[in-house]
């Protein structure tokens, strides 16, 4: 009872902080984790957006799977493609709106805005890009596990191609000794990226479940795209004006 009671007030002070980044919704009540869990599937989209935190646009995440998980005391946390998620930055789509999660399973939240305005806009070329524009297409066709895995394939095979391309063509741009340097970040990037793979796949060895087979190629996808985006982003200092 006495821990009950600590949580709970404990979640009270987090709620009315008003701290930038301040878990308000994190750890709730089972039932309302479990509500909130029903209104949560794979292939549906999600908008994270913090006001509070200072965030100037919502950013936009593809569910691949959803699960309510134990947590401190007698509260439990809703787990989004296997992370915890504070549905106090959290939007749903419900009746042609952007809803705050936390406010439509009814756990009290402080500063956050009820609504998400669309012309805020998603944040970031990742949310733009054409591949994450296909992979969202796709998935929102076919929302099972084999579904998303075959999306999530094409979507990674995808940008292996666009990695190479950027590449190419921003190592036509350099000089003989921005292309040595370039060269030598890019077989470093590669030697990382196949030891995160394998440590990828290790983790996600350990548990059971067809829900973490999208995960975890997600999760190869999403270390190729972000090194994609970066050589974009040198890419584009030379077609400035």
């Amino acid at each position: 009872m006495m821990q009950k009671l600590f949580w709970g007030i404990l979640l009270s002070l987090l709620a009315f902080a008003g701290g930038a980044f301040a878990d308000q919704a994190a750890l709730i009540e089972k039932g309302k984790a479990y509500q909130a869990a029903a209104l949560v599937s794979p292939g549906m989209e999600l908008r994270r957006f913090c006001a509070p935190c200072g965030d100037a646009a919502w950013t936009s995440l593809t569910v691949r799977g959803v699960e309510v998980r134990p947590a401190s005391g007698s509260y439990y946390e809703l787990a989004v493609n296997g992370k915890g998620v504070d549905l106090a930055y959290v939007y749903i789509r419900t009746d042609g709106r952007w809803r705050n999660l936390a406010m439509t399973v009814g756990v009290p939240v402080s500063d956050i805005p009820e609504f998400l305005d669309d012309d805020r806009g998603a944040a970031g070329e990742e949310n733009s890009h054409p591949i994450t524009v296909r992979l969202n297409r796709c998935m929102d066709r076919d929302t099972s596990t084999a579904g998303m895995v075959n999306c999530l394939g094409v979507a990674y095979d995808s940008w292996d191609r666009e990695l190479n391309r950027v590449y190419g063509e921003l190592m036509a741009r350099l000089n003989p000794k921005e292309k040595k340097a370039l060269k030598t970040a890019q077989l470093a990037w590669l030697r990382y990226r196949d030891r995160e793979f394998e440590s990828i796949g290790s983790i996600y060895a350990g548990f059971d479940g067809t829900m973490y087979r999208p995960m975890h190629i997600d999760s190869r996808v999403a270390i190729v795209r972000q090194r994609v985006l970066i050589l974009l982003s040198y890419l584009s200092l030379f077609e400035s004006p």
